[in-house]
């Protein structure tokens, strides 16, 4: 299997970003770590590596030789983004921020690829195994 350039995978990036009308601020794919956190893509290896390191320490490292789940890793950090700023402006009074969040992202991963709505809606199910939906001014 061919691996895809940095370029080539901005120009991905830059593509379903379109598709739901990112922000192009958003669709910053960077190859360097900015010691802020900030993800960055390394390709090497016949691998990808998402990474985000701040000040020296790694948060986190995923690699695959899969484009498709680096593709994924990268929208579902954007799409996050994107309904976090929808659910401060939609925001329900007593309700659990994260029920108008969670909603929001997978709408747009579904636009993007039906797969990777499906793979948040996993993710999501074992956040909220873990952690209910709760209102404010209730315990569960």
């Amino acid at each position: 299997m061919k691996m895809q350039s940095i370029e080539e995978i901005r120009a991905d990036v830059l593509a379903l970003g379109e598709k739901i009308s990112t922000p192009e601020r958003l669709l910053v794919l960077h190859d360097k770590p900015n010691s802020d956190g900030t993800p960055y893509l390394e390709i090497s290896n016949e691998r990808y590596s998402y990474i985000s390191s701040e000040r020296g320490y790694e948060i986190f490292r995923v690699e695959t030789d899969s484009l498709d789940e680096i593709l994924y890793l990268i929208f579902s950090r954007i799409t996050k983004r994107i309904a976090t700023d929808y659910e401060i402006s939609c925001r329900v009074p007593d309700q659990d921020s994260r029920k108008i969040l969670f909603e929001k992202q997978l709408e747009l991963l579904g636009v993007l690829n039906p797969e990777w709505k499906k793979i948040r809606e996993r993710e999501i199910a074992e956040i909220l195994q873990r952690s209910p939906y709760t209102c404010k001014g209730t315990q569960k």
